[in-house]
C-alpha cells in the first residue's frame, strides 16, 4: 500500500512510522472494496513464519476492508501471493461487468520485492540454475501467469476491447552495486539500481494496453511517469481537473500520445531521493547530488559531481557528464527542477 498504516496502532516497519500520524486504509483514499498489506510480504506462503518480511506478525500480512486476516492459512491465503492477489481482484472485475458498472481495479504485486520465494512448480521450470536465480525467476514466472490469467478474463467477460491496462515496475533492481542473494534483477546496461536516480534506478519496463484505441506493438521513446496515470485516465473519461494553482500536477494525459500526437514530452520528470534530485527531458537529464560520496546504488564510473549532465538519448547509460558541453541546458534543468522542488515543499506543507 505504502500511502499509510493500515492500522492507527501498529507497523510492521516499527514506530518510526508513526501509525498514529499515518494510519490511512485504501478505504480512506476512496476503494470500495481492498486487499492489501502495509508493505512487501514473501512471494510464496507468507504466513510462514520462516518467509516473514522482519518480524512476524500477522498485522503486517493481509488486511480485508479494514480486518486484519490472522487467520490466512485457515482462510486458503497459502501458496502463491500473486495469484492470492488476483483471487481477490478478479471476482471484483466480475460483479462490475455484472452490474454493469466501470471499474478501476488497482493491483499490486509483491513479487520480485523480497523476500523472494519460489514455489515448488515454478522452481521446478529452473532447474538448471543456481538457487538464487532459480527463486528470482520462479516468482517472475508465476507473476506473468496472473497477468495472463487477468487478461484472459477480460477477454471472457467481453470487455478486454475497451479496457485499459498499465503495467510497470515500481524501480530498478534490488541488490547492491549488484545482484545480490535471491535479488537477480537486472538494469541491463543502465548505470544504477534501486535507491538510485541514475536511470538504472528509475527508468522501467512498462506497457500500456488498451485495443480500442492503442495498436498492439507500438513502441515510444517519449519518456512517462506514474504521474500520468491520473491525469491521463481523467482525459479519457472527460473529468475536468482541479485548476493547476491549487492543486499541482506532476504528471500529463498521454492520451495525445496514445493517438500519435504527442512527438515530445511537453513536461519533464522530477525526482528526489534522501536529499538528491534529477529532472528528466526528452534528451537531456540532469542529476543534483548534496552529498558527493559516491552511492552504494550507483556502478558507475563518472565522478560524482554537484551538478551532471547527461544525453539520455544517446547515452542511456550516463557514461559522460556533458554539462560543461552544455551550461544552457544546465541552467534550464536546474531552475526547472528547483521550482519543481518548491512546489513539492509546498504540497507537503499544505497536507500537513
Amino acid at each position: 500500500w505504502h500511502l499509510g498504516t493500515l492500522s492507527p496502532t501498529f507497523s510492521g516497519k516499527g514506530a518510526q512510522r508513526h501509525p498514529e500520524r499515518n494510519y490511512m486504509t485504501p478505504s480512506m483514499a476512496g476503494f470500495d472494496e481492498w486487499f492489501s498489506t502495509e508493505y512487501a510480504v514473501a512471494t510464496w506462503d507468507p504466513y510462514l513464519r520462516k518467509n516473514a518480511h522482519g518480524r512476524f506478525d500477522p498485522r503486517a500480512l493481509y488486511w480485508h476492508n479494514g480486518k486484519c486476516i490472522t487467520d490466512g492459512a485457515q482462510q486458503g491465503l497459502t501458496g502463491c501471493d500473486s495469484r492470492m492477489i488476483m483471487d481477490r481482484a478478479i471476482p471484483f472485475i466480475e460483479q462490475s461487468v455484472a452490474s454493469g458498472r466501470p471499474f478501476l481495479t488497482v493491483i499490486w504485486f509483491h513479487a520480485p520485492h523480497q523476500p523472494v520465494v519460489g514455489g515448488p512448480p515454478y522452481l521446478a521450470q529452473y532447474a538448471q540454475y543456481p538457487e538464487n536465480q532459480r527463486h528470482y525467476y520462479a516468482v517472475i514466472t508465476a507473476l506473468d501467469d496472473q497477468v495472463g490469467r487477468l487478461t484472459r478474463k477480460l477477454e471472457s467477460l467481453g470487455v478486454a476491447r475497451q479496457t485499459m491496462i498499465w503495467f510497470c515496475s515500481d524501480n530498478g533492481p534490488e541488490g547492491n552495486p549488484g545482484p545480490k542473494g535471491r535479488s537477480q534483477g537486472s538494469a541491463g546496461p543502465l548505470r544504477g539500481r534501486k535507491r538510485s536516480l541514475y536511470e538504472g534506478g528509475i527508468r522501467v519496463p512498462a506497457f500500456v494496453t488498451w485495443p480500442a484505441a492503442i495498436e498492439p506493438g507500438r513502441r515510444t521513446s517519449v519518456p512517462a511517469v506514474t504521474s500520468d496515470l491520473f491525469p491521463t485516465v481523467a482525459d479519457v473519461l472527460g473529468i475536468a481537473s482541479p485548476a493547476k494553482d491549487d492543486r499541482p500536477y506532476d504528471g500529463i494525459s498521454l492520451r495525445p500520445l496514445f493517438e500519435q500526437r504527442m512527438e515530445r514530452r511537453p513536461l519533464p520528470i522530477g525526482f528526489q531521493y534522501r536529499g538528491d534530485m534529477a529532472v528528466v527531458d526528452n534528451r537531456f537529464k540532469l542529476v543534483h547530488h548534496t552529498n558527493l560520496k559516491r552511492h552504494r546504488s550507483d556502478n558507475g564510473k563518472v565522478p560524482v559531481a554537484t551538478w551532471e549532465l547527461y544525453d539520455v538519448t544517446d547515452d542511456r547509460s550516463e557514461s559522460a557528464n556533458v554539462a560543461a558541453e552544455h551550461p544552457e541546458e544546465v541552467r534550464r534543468l536546474r531552475k526547472i527542477l528547483e521550482e519543481w522542488r518548491r512546489s513539492c515543499q509546498r504540497s507537503s506543507e499544505r497536507n500537513g
